[in-house]
C-alpha cells in the first residue's frame, strides 16, 4: 500500500520510496535551434565524430582542447580535434544551405560523441554557425542541442600542407600487434621506437634494468633510413581510427610531426577518403 501527500511514491511489501513532485513550470526552457546550415548522411557524420574525438583533450583546465571544431565549407565539412600531442582531421561531403565561405563552431567532444550515438535515421540536419551559442542536430523526430565553446581554436592548418622526407606503407594489423607486444617493456608505456629501412621497420622499447624488446616487420619505405619514437597509446589509437588494411606513415625526420592515414585506394586508383592523424614524436633518448 502506498500513501501519497503532494508527490508520488513507489512501494513494495514492508517499505516505501516517496518522491517529491515539482511543477512543470520549474523545468528550464529548452534552447531553440538556430537556422539550418546544411544536411549530411547520418552514418558518415557519426563515423567521422567517433574517429576524430579520440584525439580530443580530456583536461578540463584547457576547455578549448576538449572540443571538436566543426568547420562549414561550401564543398565539405571538416571535423578537427587535438590535445596538443596529436591532431585528428576528417572531411566529409554534405549539402550546405546558404554557406558562401568557411565558418566554424567548437563543440564539447564528449557531448558530440554521445549525441551522435543516440541519433537515428538516414540524414542529419545541422543548425548553427559563427556567433551561435547552440549547435542543433535533427533527424526524424529527434532534435538534439548542445552548447558551443565560445573560444578560438588551436591553429593546425600548417599540418595539412607540410612536406615529408620519408614515407612508410605498413600492414595495419601487423603493426598494431607488434606495438602491443613491444610496448610491454616500455617503462610506463612512454615510447616505442621505430627504425625504418628499405623494406623493414624495427620496433624496440625498454632497455636498462627493465629489459628490452625488439621486433621486425615488413614495410615499403621511401626515404633515408631514420629512427623515430611515439607514445604507443597515441599511435595505436591513430591506427585504430584510420580503419584501413594498410596505413601510410609520412615523416619529416625524427623530431617533426608524422602523419598517419589510410593508404587504401578505390577501384579507380584514387586514395580513399578518411582520417588524417598527425602525431608528434617523442624525444629519443641520448
Amino acid at each position: 500500500m502506498a500513501e501519497v501527500h503532494g508527490g508520488c511514491a513507489d512501494s513494495h511489501a514492508g517499505g516505501g520510496f516517496p518522491a517529491v513532485l515539482r511543477s512543470v513550470d520549474d523545468y528550464p526552457e529548452l534552447p531553440e535551434s538556430p537556422a539550418t546550415v546544411g544536411g549530411v548522411d547520418r552514418g558518415k557524420l557519426c563515423d567521422a565524430v567517433a574517429r576524430v574525438a579520440v584525439a580530443a583533450g580530456r583536461d578540463d583546465t584547457l576547455p578549448m582542447l576538449t572540443g571538436v571544431s566543426i568547420e562549414f565549407h561550401p564543398g565539405f565539412l571538416r571535423l578537427v580535434s587535438t590535445d596538443r600531442f596529436r591532431i585528428a582531421i576528417h572531411e566529409l561531403e554534405w549539402d550546405p544551405v546558404g554557406i558562401s565561405g568557411p565558418a566554424s563552431v567548437l563543440v564539447p567532444a564528449r557531448a558530440l560523441a554521445e549525441t551522435s550515438k543516440a541519433l537515428s535515421g538516414p540524414r542529419i540536419e545541422i543548425s548553427g554557425g559563427p556567433g551561435q551559442t547552440v549547435l542543433g542536430l535533427t533527424t526524424g523526430d529527434q532534435r538534439h542541442t548542445m552548447r558551443t565553446l565560445d573560444m578560438p581554436y588551436a591553429p593546425y592548418q600548417r599540418y595539412l600542407e607540410s612536406t615529408h622526407t620519408a614515407t612508410a606503407l605498413i600492414n595495419t594489423a601487423a603493426l598494431v600487434d607488434a606495438i602491443k607486444r613491444v610496448s610491454l617493456l616500455s617503462p610506463r608505456s612512454a615510447q616505442v621506437q621505430l627504425t625504418f629501412a628499405t623494406a623493414s621497420a624495427r620496433l624496440s622499447a625498454g632497455g636498462g634494468n627493465e629489459g628490452s624488446a625488439k621486433e621486425i616487420i615488413g614495410c615499403e619505405f621511401d626515404g633515408e633510413p631514420l629512427t623515430i619514437a611515439f607514445n604507443p597509446r597515441y599511435l595505436l589509437e591513430g591506427l585504430a581510427a584510420a580503419r584501413a588494411e594498410v596505413v601510410e606513415i609520412a615523416m619529416n625526420g625524427p623530431t617533426g610531426a608524422a602523419t598517419v592515414r589510410a593508404a587504401d585506394r578505390e577501384s579507380d586508383g584514387e586514395r580513399r577518403d578518411g582520417l588524417i592523424y598527425v602525431l608528434m614524436p617523442v624525444r629519443l633518448p641520448h
